[in-house]
Order: C-alpha cells, then structure tokens, then sequence
C-alpha cells in the first residue's frame, strides 16, 4: 500500500481552482485510489450534489444558471444555502463514519467568485467581519483539514470560457476581466495559513499531477 494514502483517512480534503484546471479529474481519481486502497473515501462536488437530496439540481441552476436573472446578493446567498446542505447531508455525516471527504470547491468558490469576482464587497460595502462569518457559519464547524489549490489556468484564461453549460453558465461566459479578479480572490485566500491551502504542481496528465500532489505534506 502507498503510505502516502493513511494522511488522507478521515479527513476533509478541498480541491479549489478555477474550471478547466484539472482538478475535478484529480479529486475523482484520489477517490477511487483511496477506496481501492482500503481508506474509505467520498466524492462530493458544489454547487449542487445530487446526494444531498432532491433540492440540489435546482439549487445547482439558481447558482450557475444565468436565466433566472438573479440579483448578484441573490445568487450568493443560492451557494451558501448549496454549501449548508452538502455539510450537513453529505461532508458531516461521512466524517462521522470515518471517511476520507474529497470535495470539489468549498467556501472559498464562493469568496472567489462572489466577494472578488462580482465585487459584492465593493459594490454592497460588505465589511470583511460580515465575510468571514458567512463563510465560516455555512461550513458548519466543519473546516477543512487541507485546501489543493490548482492556480495555473487561472492565470492563463483570457476571455470567455467554454464549459459543457456553455452559454447558459454566468461564471463561463463572465470573461477574462471577471476571472483576473477570481484569481485575486484565490491568491488573497491562498496567502492566509490558516486555511490551510497547498499549490498543486500540474503534471503532463490527472495521473501524473495525482503523484505529484500526494507527496504534499499537510
């Protein structure tokens, strides 16, 4: 068995980036190598994992779907109503049985992509108390025993972005401007030890780039 695997038992592992990074592939390969190593493990994903229950797909469209026109607070408010049912639902319960929690995005999507990328702090003159207690409160006393952070695409995208949601995604088709703020969000977070967050290095392939992260010490 790689000894490497026992450092993920039980604990709450995030993986945050942009889209198209990788990481997602990354997350999902992790789990199955966990599970096939004797460590059990669970994948989770936000916004708007199916196994919390029958709410999440619309929960999923109020978050990313730019047809409902939501108001920017409006649509913030969709992620952290998402975030505190995956905790309660799925991340929570599966600590509790002893299982490793791989988790495709966190609180700290939304400070990205809310707080820097649509300047809800600016615009709403939010103070950072105000901030960090939505974040912390949504998580639940859960927190995060270590945060894969993935920043390469980030720094390279320029202009609108292609997904499997295409056009009706308002992150996809947001645009370059829109995501240099998202990846000023990621680095002011990513510069805070307490949460904890660890630079993925980026191999040739998921396989390779899987390798490299499992030598991260946390």
């Amino acid at each position: 068995m790689d000894l490497r695997l026992e450092k993920f038992r039980n604990k709450l592992c995030i993986f945050e980036g942009a889209d198209q990074t990788g990481k997602t592939t990354v997350a999902k390969l992790l789990t199955e190598r966990l599970n096939n190593s004797g460590i059990p493990a669970t994948f989770t994903f936000q916004p708007g994992d199916p196994a919390y229950g029958v709410t999440a797909s619309f929960f999923r469209s109020l978050c990313k779907d730019k047809r409902w026109n939501l108001h920017p607070l409006s649509n913030m408010y969709a992620f952290f109503l998402d975030k505190v049912e995956q905790v309660t639902k799925i991340v929570a319960p599966a600590l509790d049985k002893g299982f490793a929690v791989i988790s495709d995005r966190w609180w700290h999507s939304t400070t990205a992509y809310q707080f820097f990328g649509k300047e809800i702090v600016k615009n709403y003159d939010m103070p950072q108390s105000v901030m960090d207690w939505l974040n912390s409160t949504s998580e639940l006393g859960v927190e995060p025993d270590v945060v894969f952070y993935f920043p390469e695409k980030i720094k390279i995208i320029k202009g609108p972005r292609v997904s499997d949601q295409g056009e009706s995604d308002m992150f996809e088709t947001a645009g370059g401007t829109f995501m240099e703020r998202v990846a000023e969000g990621y680095e002011y977070l990513a510069r805070d030890p307490k949460l904890k967050f660890k630079r993925v290095q980026l191999g040739n392939s998921a396989e390779e780039t899987l390798e490299l992260l499992l030598d991260i010490d946390f």
